[in-house]
């Protein structure tokens, strides 16, 4: 059984490979085919369950590739792209890579140690917050707005990406599991791609023997592990608003500081989402509720054999991700930057027609419009995250 288990997993870590390289190809899909293979085939639960585990592991390291190098956002990098761009620019791309790897690593060895504390304190914990989630929201976007400098022009680009993510997510004209493709596609991919396409002609040389200082590093991790347990906990708050969060509620300054947080919020929130289904029986994504289908009740020996595929496949993937991203540093290097954004764009706007159809390529423009206002009138591009943020106040407060 074990040999199957290892080799269910290795296949899942190859799918979590494809995924985080493949923009628009997300998780959830697969996840979802998993499940209408499980339904109509004689497959074990168990074995099906840690192929899809060790895939969402898999992809929270390599979905960072696309994003520092060719500046094609998933919903957990968002806001990552502008800094790791900045990164790139300077000959730092593959830095910003292994700033991410470090976090999801740290975020992991740090879960190992509180796994214990944190199942005993989940759940009196979420039966107190959850009726408080629309009013910490608001209070935590407040603050956020209040502190900034354009503070009228945060709270109209905050309540505009709103309204345009719940018009999106409302819609029935677009499937719902693509509708986040050109959302960010157009808010944080397409939007910073033509901006920056004036500017720069070819990416500088990447450095690849780079030395990390661990100084800061530990600090930042649990800053991100603190967001990435809110993230996997609570329902309707992703990876992405809760590194929002933790970049002004915890201080946090710096690119490199805030990459790292990123990376640990990412790989915690895949498998805290899969902790929930057993501490408070709720599957807080995609993938998660996909697996909870398939197996049905989790037993605690179940969970132990979930944690270990994790920590497998997390560090066979911090290892691919840095040698691919050694890869694509070389491919990168050798291109031109403005036939590469070209090309990109293409691929965002073709994927986005065959994912999404006419109504998909509607909300990417309006995205992508919305993104480079925000750029032009100097406001932070996190304020965006409340195309989710809004959304999720309003499902709570019943509205």
């Amino acid at each position: 059984m074990l040999e199957s288990i290892i080799l269910f997993a290795v296949a899942g870590i190859i799918a979590g490979i494809i995924t985080g390289l493949t923009p628009g190809l997300h998780i959830n899909t697969i996840a979802i085919l998993a499940l209408g293979i499980y339904r109509t085939n004689d497959i074990d639960p168990l074995l099906l369950s840690c192929f899809i585990i060790a895939m969402s592991t898999a992809h929270s390291f390599l979905d960072f590739i696309p994003s520092i190098f060719f500046g094609v956002p998933d919903p957990a990098t968002a806001l990552t792209v502008l800094p790791t761009h900045k990164m790139l620019f300077k000959g730092k791309g593959y830095e910003a890579l292994a700033l991410s790897v470090i976090g999801g690593l740290f975020g992991m060895v740090i879960l190992i140690f509180f796994l214990a504390t944190i199942a005993g304190l989940i759940t009196p914990a979420y039966a107190k917050i959850k009726p408080m989630i629309p009013y910490l929201l608001i209070l935590a976007i407040a603050f956020i707005i209040l502190k900034g400098t354009k503070r009228r022009a945060s709270f109209f680009i905050f309540i505009i990406s709103g309204l345009l993510g719940t018009i999106a997510l409302k819609s029935y004209m677009i499937n719902s599991n693509y509708i986040m493709f050109p959302l960010f596609a157009g808010l944080f991919g397409m939007s910073n791609l033509l901006m920056s396409f004036g500017n720069i002609s070819a990416i500088p040389k990447q450095k690849t023997d780079i030395k990390i200082r661990l100084k800061g590093t530990f600090k930042s991790s649990i800053s991100g592990f603190a967001g990435g347990l809110v993230a996997g906990i609570i329902p309707g708050l992703g990876s992405s608003q809760s590194a929002m969060l933790i970049q002004y509620l915890g201080k946090m300054k710096g690119a490199k500081n805030f990459i790292i947080a990123v990376g640990t919020i990412g790989t915690i929130d895949i498998i805290l989402s899969f902790l929930a289904i057993y501490l408070i029986g709720n599957a807080r994504s995609g993938v998660a509720i996909a697996v909870d289908a398939i197996i049905g009740t989790m037993t605690k020996d179940t969970l132990q054999i979930f944690i270990g595929i994790a920590f497998l496949s997390a560090g066979l993937a911090a290892v691919l991700t840095l040698d691919i991203g050694k890869a694509a540093t070389g491919i990168i290097e050798k291109i031109d930057y403005k036939k590469t954004s070209i090309a990109i764009m293409l691929l965002l706007t073709v994927m986005t027609i065959i994912f999404t159809g006419v109504y998909g390529l509607i909300l990417m423009t309006a995205s992508t419009s919305l993104g480079i206002y925000t750029q032009l009138i100097g406001v932070r591009r996190s304020i965006l995250m409340g195309c989710l943020i809004l959304p999720t106040i309003v499902f709570f407060l019943g509205v």
